[in-house]
């Protein structure tokens, strides 16, 4: 192995093919880094042991910085937010993204800082800005919603949010003020 860069083409090349058959792609990938290990070491080089040490700093992060789901799945759940964003799916309801301000555990309200991702029933719909009161069940994040397909945890996770919520109720407590347009009335000129 003279050449390294050549060697990374190739395995590039392997990897995009094999990345066609989403079973074969974490083979291919830990095959290469296991040659670029070996010939790294054999021959004292340091490109070939790059990728291996990117490869483990990058597992070690994953698993440093993965936190524990804020609630069990189908619980029921209880909580105070402040919408931030709003958006609707295809089912005709409404995905917020809020601030969980308060959450009802056996205690009582106990104090909350994370965001949730709030799925409303279909026909209720607020706005940002508005401070709501959601009662519904948390999901599952651990597994994959579709298997082979749509995972939900890591989509949850990928916009910032530490849970899902799909409301059965949604109380309004406070209504952002909305601004009314203001048409312009011409004023009458002196002259």
């Amino acid at each position: 192995m003279k050449r390294p860069f050549l060697w990374l083409t190739l395995f590039l090349t392997a990897g995009i093919i094999s990345g066609q058959y989403a079973a074969v792609l974490p083979c291919t990938a830990l095959l290469a880094l296991a040659l670029c290990l070996y010939k790294g070491i054999r021959e004292r080089n340091a490109v070939f042991v790059l990728p291996f040490l990117v490869f483990i700093f990058g597992i070690m992060l994953r698993f440093a910085t993965a936190k524990a789901p804020v609630f069990e799945a189908d619980s029921q759940i209880f909580a105070k937010c402040t919408v931030r964003n709003a958006e609707f799916t295809k089912s005709g309801r409404q995905r917020l993204t809020a601030d969980c301000d308060e959450i009802y555990t056996e205690n009582g309200f106990e104090k909350a800082d994370f965001k949730i991702m709030v799925y409303t029933p279909k026909g209720e719909f607020v706005y940002i800005g508005d401070e709501i009161a959601v009662k519904g069940r948390a999901a599952d994040l651990k597994e994959p919603s579709v298997k082979g397909g749509f995972d939900m945890g890591r989509y949850v996770l990928s916009k910032g949010c530490a849970a899902a919520v799909y409301a059965d109720k949604i109380f309004l407590l406070k209504q952002k003020r909305r601004h009314r347009k203001k048409y312009f009335r011409p004023q009458k000129q002196n002259a």
